[in-house]
């Protein structure tokens, strides 16, 4: 153990101050309690010893680690060491007095006021860590008393994985703990702590020391052999791809805490640790939502998510799951995606029903019975054909499942008095030059215009693209990475939004939980990002140099396809919500007239001439004005 004091630290000095404070305190209080009258006929034998005492006390408190220990992360390893601490200073201050204190004055003084002071310092010094602990957790009751004098250190265990953890914070202690303790315990042999912030440099959390910061990396993998890095706090796509590359020279593997844990809410533990990602490089600020007005939305009541076996239909399942509804509905089309999700919902429900439907959004009677079954106070449709390419190829199908579903759907939602209704919708409803795209903004103007007489608060949610969902570039880049290229990319200048699943997810729940009027509204996606550059930091990522070692091969863009994606198109304001990731979208009303009979005529006829009704709808989203103030007669023309 070492016994030296950072005094380099300015922490320490603090922490000297009070400590000696405290000392003093408890000294003073072990002659007032001794003798009724205070410490007055023994008044000189206390301040001749006070001094000595506390000096002595402040040595023995610094050789125990304790002038080290940040007192917010407390735990039974520090109070362990004050303990010891205070019997040491106990013991070493009664041979102190036998053999040169012991006189006359010495004499005056019952050696119980030692023992007095022994208790009153452990008591003071002890309460004081523990309330500072406390004050840091969430609140101060005996589940938190508990967690805070839970045992952290397990000792170096034999077989473990020798591990530093990065993060001399909240997040970082909440790895520490779920580390060293739990099924968890013998996993990792924790040598210490990294932080960039010096003024955590020397001092400790749990007694595993605070090693100093990257600058220090190689130093501190070769003196103690580390085999992997955890990094726990949130930082920059920048500096993690520095630590990465750090990583990679080292042999040392890199895992981090996702940035969109909540540590402020104790959501961080070790199962949460996975290898970097291409998410965590692209500066996504992490996301926070009001937990409680969600919960409020959704506890007890009956939701129904359609595209459930979907990336977002999925997540959407989960994240919901844990807000208490009191049954969940959850319809795909495709049955496989239905049995994984069921096989993956298993942890997540607990007691709480969950009934899985194999069902085509557009085929109304179908989705008349499950209604009638579920009766959903809440609806989340995901649903959609989304692939642009695919669709471009098949744009009578991309219509009747597209609009078909949003038809079908409203008149059910209605039917069965459902609450609120949350569309998930699309960048590429903006200005679209696609059937996809033109499909999804017939259906963000559907709702719209059923909104204006429907009981049941409509609303859609926009966004750009997910990273890892089914179909997205992410994927794709693996497998032809895996195969050593080459990655294939459409244009050099071809450049996309991007958010992560469970970021898209929270802010779709926290729309849901606003907009008491429905409406459209808008994710923020921060800057679009170059899927040449995307597919650069993923080649890097895996160890390779692009171009030296893998190719990246333009090969022309595809059908429908745009170099940029808008969020909002012509025509559209952005507004402020209560949620700074959040706008309403203002305008387009003027496309608003005739659009409900111009859905319900596409879905009559496009099966029979996919091409000619996706055209009637690109002209008309192009040119609402002429198009759908209630001319019919060039519909009931295509129509013959």
């Amino acid at each position: 153990m070492k016994a030296r004091i950072a005094i380099r630290n300015p922490h320490t000095y603090i922490v000297l101050a009070t400590d000696a404070a405290l000392i003093f305190v408890a000294y003073w209080l072990a002659y007032w309690l001794r003798f009724e009258t205070g410490a007055g006929e023994v008044n000189d034998f206390f301040w001749r010893t006070a001094p000595a005492v506390i000096a002595l006390k402040l040595v023995v408190f610094a050789f125990y680690g304790l002038e080290s220990g940040m007192w917010r992360y407390t735990s039974l390893v520090d109070l362990i060491n004050l303990v010891k601490a205070v019997a040491v200073s106990f013991a070493t201050i009664m041979v102190g007095l036998f053999f040169w204190y012991y006189s006359s004055a010495a004499g005056m003084v019952s050696r119980s006021v030692f023992i007095i002071d022994s208790i009153n310092t452990l008591a003071l010094v002890g309460l004081f860590r523990v309330s500072i602990r406390l004050y840091y957790s969430r609140g101060l009751g005996m589940k938190t008393l508990l967690n805070a004098l839970r045992p952290s250190r397990a000792g170096k265990r034999e077989g473990g994985m020798p591990a530093v953890i990065y993060g001399a914070n909240e997040r970082g202690e909440l790895l520490l703990r779920g580390m060293t303790g739990g099924e968890w315990a013998g996993r990792y042999d924790l040598v210490g702590i990294i932080d960039d912030n010096q003024q955590f440099s020397g001092s400790s959390i749990h007694g595993y020391t605070v090693l100093g910061s990257m600058d220090n990396f190689e130093d501190i993998v070769t003196r103690l052999g580390v085999r992997e890095l955890l990094v726990a706090s949130q930082l920059s796509g920048e500096k993690l791809e520095e630590m990465n590359t750090a990583c990679r020279a080292h042999n040392v593997t890199m895992r981090v805490i996702p940035a969109y844990l909540d540590g402020e809410h104790g959501k961080i533990d070790v199962s949460h640790l996975r290898n970097i990602q291409i998410e965590d490089l692209l500066n996504r600020e992490p996301v926070s939502i009001d937990f409680s007005r969600v919960e409020g939305l959704l506890k007890g009541k009956r939701v129904l998510i359609t595209g459930a076996g979907g990336s977002i239909g999925a997540q959407l399942a989960r994240q919901i799951a844990e807000f208490g509804p009191s049954k969940l509905a959850l319809v795909d089309v495709c049955e496989n995606y239905l049995y994984h999700l069921g096989v993956n919902m298993n942890g997540f429900t607990g007691s709480m029903p969950i009934s899985y439907h194999c069902a085509d959004v557009a085929d109304s009677a179908r989705m008349d019975m499950v209604f009638a079954e579920e009766r959903p106070q809440f609806v989340f449709h995901a649903a959609a054909h989304k692939h642009v390419p695919l669709m471009e190829m098949n744009k009578g199908e991309a219509v009747r499942n597209n609009v078909g579903g949003i038809v079908a759907l409203s008149a059910l939602a209605e039917k069965y008095g459902v609450e609120r209704f949350v569309l998930i919708s699309t960048d590429k409803a903006v200005d679209p030059s696609n059937a996809m795209g033109a499909t999804k903004r017939m259906c963000e103007l559907y709702i719209k215009s059923r909104s204006r007489n429907a009981k049941t608060i409509y609303m859609a949610v926009r966004f750009g693209n997910v990273l890892g969902s089914n179909g997205s570039v992410v994927p794709l880049f693996l497998k032809q990475i895996e195969d050593m290229g080459p990655v294939t990319v459409t244009h050099p200048d071809v450049e996309r939004y991007f958010m992560t699943i469970p970021e898209a997810v929270l802010l779709i729940l926290q729309t849901g939980a606003m907009g008491g009027q429905g409406g459209l509204f808008l994710l923020d996606m921060g800057e679009p990002v170059k899927i040449a550059d995307l597919a650069k930091k993923m080649i890097r990522l895996a160890g390779f140099e692009p171009g030296r070692d893998i190719e990246i091969k333009y090969t022309g863009l595809r059908p429908g396809e745009k170099l940029q994606e808008f969020l909002n198109g012509d025509g559209e304001t952005l507004g402020a919500t209560a949620h700074p990731k959040i706008r309403t979208v203002v305008g387009g009303d003027e496309a608003l007239d005739g659009v409900e009979e111009l859905a319900r005529w596409a879905v009559d006829n496009c099966l029979e001439d996919g091409e000619g009704v996706y055209h009637q709808i690109l002209k008309r989203l192009k040119s609402p004005a002429q198009s759908l103030a209630g001319n019919m007669v060039e519909l009931k023309a295509v129509r013959r």
